[in-house]
């Protein structure tokens, strides 16, 4: 898909007709990360996530989504929002997740996320952070990803950021794509607490000056 035709649109993002696709289009963001935190439980993960996609106002939420539709079928989105609220929307979005684990989970959460959380280095506030990017598995290679990342790029730029952010898990074909996108490797992390155990890879800061 090199251009758009009337076929393709680009809008904000709802719920209610593909909620059933959007937590397998999370996870597979980020699997090594996401499949520690439930213990590979994708059951849970569906529970956990569809629900704050369906509320406003968290880091998952749909009301920061961008999706691109063929006719009625979603194709992928962009998910993401100002550096400087990072931290209050993660925030949210584990207090209104909180439900969803039992209280031994709940525990094995915490002590999973003590690490995980120097996954994604501070935001800066000038900065758009583009949390999630995710296209369905057999439409990928055909140009969604790129009309989604452009989209980003150009509101980012039209409402005054300085930078776009966003964080990519090492061996990802995505780090090739997002550095042909004019992105460029900005900080390195790795977690040794986990490399024998959930084995989640190094992560990549990767960042577009505008």
């Amino acid at each position: 898909m090199t251009e758009m035709d009337d076929r393709y649109s680009l809008e904000p993002a709802s719920t209610g007709s593909y909620d059933h696709l959007i937590a397998d289009l999370i996870f597979n963001t980020d699997p090594s990360v996401f499949g520690c935190l439930v213990r590979e439980d994708r059951k849970l993960f569906s529970r956990w996530i569809t629900p704050l996609w369906q509320s406003a106002g968290c880091s998952y939420g749909f009301d920061c989504a961008t999706v691109l539709m063929e006719n009625s079928d979603l194709l992928g989105f962009e998910l993401g929002f100002a550096g400087e609220l990072h931290g209050l929307l993660e925030e949210k979005s584990a207090a209104k997740g909180l439900s969803v684990f039992n209280r031994e989970q709940l525990v094995y959460l915490a002590n999973c996320s003590r690490h995980l959380n120097y996954v994604v280095p501070f935001v800066p506030k000038s900065a758009y952070y583009v949390h999630l990017l995710s296209i369905r598995a057999e439409r990928q290679g055909t140009g969604i990803g790129r009309r989604l990342l452009e989209n980003a790029f150009e509101q980012a730029s039209e409402n005054g950021f300085k930078s776009v952010h966003l964080d990519v898990y090492e061996g990802n074909p995505a780090v090739g794509f997002y550095e042909r996108m004019g992105m460029q490797k900005r900080l390195e992390t790795r977690l040794p607490a986990f490399q024998d155990t959930a084995r989640i890879p190094a992560h990549f800061r990767m960042v577009k000056e505008l």
